[in-house]
């Protein structure tokens, strides 16, 4: 706004002051130019940024990328879950990765269902890349015969995988809900890269998943949606998403690889964000997670889960308390060459106080968490060992 710019034509140069602004926008406030020839008026990209329509404004937000070098731990992924039923919820993830420049890499589905009786059924399906379209553009993602199609900002999820228990079948529509969402980000430095995008932070769902022919249709559950890209050899996270009868909450951060010479792991700043009727009130950061007791995960044996934990975040004068209580867990064991983690998937109801922007906040609800832990070893007597690790990029087989 009102920058010094030199405008050349020939050997004329004029000195000209130069700034940006949306041409409707500045007239209803009355700011508009006092033209002396020309137009000024909005382009289509003002229109479409000002008010986009859904599909733009989701293809905008869920786009996939291309990684700028070969990188085999480069992985890009649509993570949906589904609460069908208070006992009952699923993971599915849309996942590619790869060398995709150089034409290693291959894409799959993964499913994970918890059924009412509190096991866990994993389902998988694998593709190579020539069964693979994907759109740096749009929403939509092909891998094999399961697809994502996003259409005016409803979300059609179909894809079929298979496990020990045979096969599950997806036929799913998820919409979310107008504002609740949180925009594109992405932490860089020269060899790291994660990005992420939460279009769907609160959302609805409808539609039948089935296991062999059992088969659970509902209407307007309660769902959430997100796409995350970049490399992530030697990278864990914190991250949570839940909602609350007035607001929504996201949190999370990353754990980077670790620098050579470095004592500890490059972690970027946390975040944990609320969400209302007209989207993001407040961003606010955290320095770390307060885990409290154990209790047995499900799934890999010997992982354990906190019973507890707690946030505090701040931001000004701003100051949010997070308490949530581990109501169910899932651990996958993730071992490779100098590395061992265990991958913590978590259910949990939550409470939240404090003040935001000069207002008392108060609420509570349910939401989903993740996190890595140490497993428990002689060097780590402790029945929960926090989960600051650097797992290898095999971890995504099962994260969101």
């Amino acid at each position: 706004e009102g920058k010094l710019l030199y405008l050349s034509h020939g050997r004329r140069v004029v000195p000209v002051r130069a700034g940006g602004e949306i041409p409707s926008r500045a007239a209803a406030l009355g700011s508009g130019l006092n033209l002396l020839a020309g137009s000024w008026s909005d382009s289509g990209d003002d229109s479409a940024y000002v008010a986009p329509t859904k599909q733009q404004l989701y293809d905008e937000l869920d786009h996939f990328h291309l990684p700028a070098r070969p990188d085999s731990s480069w992985g890009e992924w649509h993570y949906f879950n589904l609460v069908v039923a208070p006992d009952e919820w699923w993971y599915i993830t849309y996942l590619i990765g790869g060398e995709v420049k150089s034409g290693e890499w291959g894409g799959q589905i993964l499913v994970t269902r918890r059924r009412p009786d509190g096991s866990y059924q994993r389902f998988v399906a694998q593709q190579p890349s020539t069964k693979i379209q994907f759109d740096t553009a749009r929403a939509d993602l092909r891998i094999g015969e399961s697809t994502v199609h996003q259409r005016m900002g409803e979300y059609r999820l179909s894809g079929t995988a298979t496990g020990a228990a045979g096969t599950a079948r997806i036929d799913v529509r998820v919409t979310p809900i107008a504002n609740r969402y949180f925009p594109p980000v992405e932490l860089r430095d020269d060899e790291f890269l994660s990005g992420y995008v939460a279009p769907g932070l609160v959302s609805s769902a409808s539609g039948t998943v089935c296991v062999e022919r059992r088969c659970r249709r509902f209407r307007d559950v309660s769902a959430y949606h997100d796409h995350n890209w970049g490399v992530w050899r030697n990278v864990t996270w914190e991250w949570g998403a839940a909602r609350g009868s007035r607001i929504a909450i996201l949190y999370g951060g990353v754990y980077g690889p670790e620098r050579r010479g470095a004592t500890q792991e490059v972690r970027s700043p946390f975040f944990l964000t609320v969400v209302d009727s007209l989207g993001m009130k407040q961003v606010l950061r955290f320095s770390e997670v307060h885990y409290v007791g154990a209790r047995p995960a499900k799934g890999t044996a010997r992982a354990t889960a906190p019973e507890r934990f707690t946030l505090i975040a701040t931001r000004d004068a701003d100051t949010l308390r997070l308490r949530v209580s581990v109501q169910d867990a899932l651990g996958t064991e993730l071992k490779t060459a100098g590395f061992h983690r265990t991958f913590l998937q978590m259910r949990g109801s939550f409470t939240i106080e404090g003040k935001i922007l000069g207002e008392t906040l108060s609420d509570s609800g349910q939401g989903f968490f993740e996190t890595y832990v140490v497993p428990r070893t002689a060097a780590c007597s402790a029945a929960y060992c926090a989960g600051v690790g650097s797992p290898a990029s095999g971890g995504l087989a099962s994260s969101h």
